[in-house]
């Protein structure tokens, strides 16, 4: 099972469904044969709930859902927190000139649009909007939870205790839910029969997360399920590093991406190790 990342609001469980497999297959025949057998995939579709936050829709290959709320103090709190260890060192954010940010951007603060050229300085240009987004969509499920957070894990949660499922690939934001409803007292330990837990492309060494969800120490996941986080050189989301240092029992894998799309999720399913951890489970 799969539980996708950021946006999708505009597409649907089928195509995301068909999309993964696709790459999932690509990765199983390009390392263990064309022979291998393809388990089937479904990845639950969350996406749909944050489409009444948007106005618009943005530029990218997933047309991303744009959100032009006004950022609220405690938000504004949450981003500046969260895009600290984006910022170059030494840097003077308030000296530098806002104009590059062009079009497209919110309403936001000149405090917070500072750190956003900031942040273009040291990742390149764009990125500092390009992680607004995902952040703001990551403080709604983390601080709203009665219009986001508890029916998203709902939804999830009800198609992870189905029957079958052995493997869930979480990408992006899905890792933090997927690790929300595994360590949940309300929702329980996890599904029946989950053997190892897949994350991509994961934010979850983002401390303003952890500490959102209750965990300032170290991160753990019920005994008995394997966790294999897949990080990817390039990847802001994951900040090109592994997740051992704040999850001791995860087993990290370095891969690569390629340079233009490093946190695409269909990248990450085509890769070795989740091929070799997939080809496992289905001999198991």
């Amino acid at each position: 099972m799969g539980v996708h990342g950021i946006w999708q609001g505009n597409t649907n469980a089928m195509k995301l469904s068909a999309d993964w497999s696709g790459a999932l297959a690509r990765g199983l025949r390009r390392y263990h044969g064309a022979h291998c057998p393809i388990p089937p995939l479904m990845v639950s579709h969350y996406g749909r709930l944050f489409r009444g936050q948007a106005q618009h829709l943005g530029p990218g290959e997933d047309e991303t859902w744009v959100d032009e709320s006004l950022v609220t103090d405690e938000e504004e709190a949450f981003i500046l927190d969260t895009l600290d260890p984006y910022l170059p060192d030494g840097v003077d954010t308030a000296s530098l000139p806002v104009d590059t940010l062009g079009l497209g951007i919110p309403y936001v603060s000149r405090q917070l649009a500072h750190v956003l050229v900031a942040v273009d300085q040291k990742a390149g240009r764009g990125t500092g909007q390009w992680l607004l987004r995902i952040i703001r969509q990551v403080y709604r499920y983390l601080h709203d939870d009665d219009g986001y957070g508890s029916p998203i894990r709902d939804l999830v949660a009800a198609e992870l205790h189905r029957p079958g499922p052995r493997v869930i690939i979480a990408h992006s934001l899905g890792s933090v839910i997927v690790f929300d409803i595994l360590t949940h007292q309300d929702i329980g330990p996890g599904p029946d029969g989950l053997q190892y837990l897949v994350t991509c492309g994961s934010p979850l060494a983002w401390p303003t997360i952890r500490r959102s969800l209750g965990h300032d120490g170290l991160l753990r996941i019920p005994q008995g399920i394997q966790w294999l986080n897949l990080h990817a050189a390039g990847d802001v989301v994951a900040q090109s590093r592994g997740l051992a240092h704040v999850a001791p029992d995860v087993h990290d894998e370095a891969v690569r991406n390629g340079v233009a799309e490093p946190h695409s999720v269909v990248r990450y399913l085509a890769q070795q190790p989740l091929a070799d951890l997939i080809a496992k489970a289905a001999t198991g």
